[in-house]
């Protein structure tokens, strides 16, 4: 086999990981839209600085800061409260390192939802305390998913070209 043929099939299978990834983040966001919804309320909303330990835990790794979105929310669902802490499926969090200041568009998006303000709360079916107040149903995930998938037809292509 050539480089090509290679580079075809390595090609071939990148697209495949990125194309079903894509496909099932965005299936599993349409499942998280048909969610039964209830009314909410924003407790509060703020950034935070986190230590996250590495994932290492053979040797002495030091804690990672991470600037994070931590909001909550309360929600009734059958005549029983809950607070839900996930605003979606995406972790809103970005490195701080140093002195560094939490970044804008956190603390813009903190901002988005201040205490008091009225959300619709999507719940799990059968276990309402798993809620989000968000869905990302954005093209760019279902772009992502047929361009994995438009380049595992051309890897597959350039296979069958060399080898027929």
């Amino acid at each position: 086999m050539t480089w090509l043929s290679y580079a075809a099939a390595l090609s071939l299978g990148l697209a495949l990981i990125a194309g079903g990834f894509g496909a099932f983040v965005y299936s599993l966001e349409r499942r998280v839209a048909a969610f039964p919804t209830v009314p909410g309320r924003i407790i509060a909303s703020e950034v935070v600085r986190r230590g996250m330990h590495d994932s290492n835990p053979g040797k002495s790794s030091p804690v990672r800061q991470r600037w994070v979105l931590d909001a909550r929310y309360a929600y009734r669902v059958d005549g029983r409260d809950y607070v839900g802490t996930r605003l979606s499926s995406r972790v809103l969090m970005a490195s701080a390192e140093g002195d560094t200041p939490a970044p804008d568009w956190l603390r813009a998006r903190a901002a988005d939802y201040p205490p008091g303000r009225e959300v619709i709360v999507r719940y799990r079916p059968g276990q309402p305390d798993d809620a989000v107040i968000e869905i990302d149903m954005s093209a760019s995930r279902l772009l992502f998913s047929i361009a994995g998938g438009a380049l595992a037809l051309a890897a597959l292509l350039a296979i069958a070209r060399r080898f027929v």
